[in-house]
């Protein structure tokens, strides 16, 4: 099977019972509550798109956006991902809009495919919190909204000089994004402003 304008992916075991967090703790969720940290995201290349040249091909792993795999409920029932081609051999079209990340195999790096970013938030300076009571209130995380560190550039902002733990200045609409525990923000380069020296 080929697609005219999608990939085919093959993603086993679209979702998990459990997920780890960052410091390796392994908790137990329910998929339709916490459907972004169960997800699968990682798919194999089984097939091009006939009218899309890329750099990715058969073989290649690939990080999607997890609502490719998400189903919906209608009056109580399941509704499966429209983007689910074939259940039994768990098949997915896939926009090439909607990959993030992209590697040869397990052993590369990852990189960003077309004009997509992952940037790691960076934390606010927040004062210690202190209390007369016996309890301190745990501290709140809060995240720069404008400015955040790259964690995986893509080739064309590498171009320009950007590039990994570069510190930049971004639109403040960074899309939610968990890889191994830990969240990161998609961007594309539209989102990017500048980088600080």
């Amino acid at each position: 099977m080929q697609g005219i304008h999608d990939y085919i992916l093959e993603i086993k075991e679209p979702f998990k019972d459990t997920f780890k967090t960052a410091s390796g703790v392994e908790l137990y969720a329910n998929k339709r509550f916490s459907a972004d940290r169960l997800s699968n995201r990682i798919g194999k290349v089984m097939a091009t798109p006939l009218f899309f040249e890329g750099i990715i091909e058969v073989g290649y792993e690939v990080l999607v956006d997890a609502s490719i795999l998400y189903e919906q409920i209608y009056n109580g029932k399941v509704q499966e991902s429209i983007h689910l081609l074939d259940k039994d051999k768990m098949l997915f079209k896939i926009d090439p809009k909607l990959i993030v990340l992209y590697r040869e195999n397990p052993q590369e790096q990852w990189k960003g495919f077309l004009d997509s970013i992952l940037v790691e938030p960076i934390k606010k300076a927040s004062k210690s919190l202190k209390s007369s009571l016996i309890i301190i209130p745990d501290e709140e995380i809060e995240f720069e909204k404008t400015k955040a560190t790259v964690t995986i550039c893509n080739s064309e902002l590498s171009e320009f000089g950007i590039v990994k733990n570069d510190t930049i200045a971004i639109k403040p609409l960074g899309i939610p994004f968990w890889l191994d525990g830990k969240e990161f923000w998609w961007l594309k380069n539209d989102d990017v402003l500048g980088r600080y020296e």
